[in-house]
């Protein structure tokens, strides 16, 4: 079973000097196992294009029986044909709707292998998700080292917004990837992230947080972002 991912003393010495709070570096290591999965090498166009045509093969195997069925007169046929139409009773469905829907089961999975030949594959290292991930954890690791001084006030001005430039957030981008053994540079995923979200490069104005009564536990950081 592979290690959970987490900082080493190193790391965490780097993480301070950057500004990076326990807590935050807490929150960090929840979000490793689903970072480090998502910058997993993905499987090769080959290997999705043979499980799909282990898929479309057999559904227009049997959607030409199914044809053949409704389309032959013969005894066996009528009588396929006959059992079909009672065992749907239940469903209330028609002989016709049966082909309807297969056939578009057919069109569908054909689709998607046809959308294969078109397709170009992001490299995995570049995937924009865990620097979302990375960039929720550090908020709600900031907003859990400054609670016990809120009492019902703002907080700081919160200083690691996302930037690929910027300091300090690069640096400890590319600490996180080094933990979940991903050494690259997140240069590319930082890239993607802001282009997708399009991200104001502002600092956020934390206000406030809200707390389930029963746990106390943070349950909303709100914000002007």
């Amino acid at each position: 079973m592979t290690a959970r991912p987490s900082f080493d003393a190193g790391q965490r010495e780097r993480l301070k000097d950057l500004g990076v709070f326990d807590e935050q570096a807490h929150c960090l290591e929840v979000i490793f196992p689903l970072c480090r999965a998502l910058l997993s090498k993905p499987a090769t166009m080959t290997e999705v294009r043979d499980k799909l045509s282990q898929i479309a093969k057999p559904l227009k195997q049997a959607k030409e029986a199914m044809d053949a069925v409704f389309r032959d007169s013969s005894h066996a046929n009528m009588e396929a044909n006959n059992r079909i139409l009672l065992a749907e009773t239940a469903t209330q469905s028609t002989n016709d709707g049966i082909a309807e829907e297969l056939t578009h089961i057919v069109t569908i999975v054909q689709r998607a292998l046809e959308s294969l030949a078109a397709e170009q594959r992001r490299a995995h290292y570049a995937n924009p998700i865990p620097i979302r991930l990375i960039e929720s954890a550090l908020l709600k690791g900031f907003t859990r080292h400054h609670d016990p001084e809120m009492q019902g006030k703002g907080l700081p001005p919160y200083q690691l917004t996302v930037s690929r430039k910027r300091p300090p957030f690069p640096e400890i981008a590319a600490i996180c990837y080094e933990a979940i053994g991903r050494c690259n540079e997140p240069d590319r995923a930082i890239r993607n992230y802001l282009t997708m979200t399009k991200h104001q490069r502002r600092r956020p104005n934390v206000k406030m947080v809200s707390r389930d009564q029963n746990t106390g536990e943070i349950v909303k950081i709100i914000s002007d972002k």
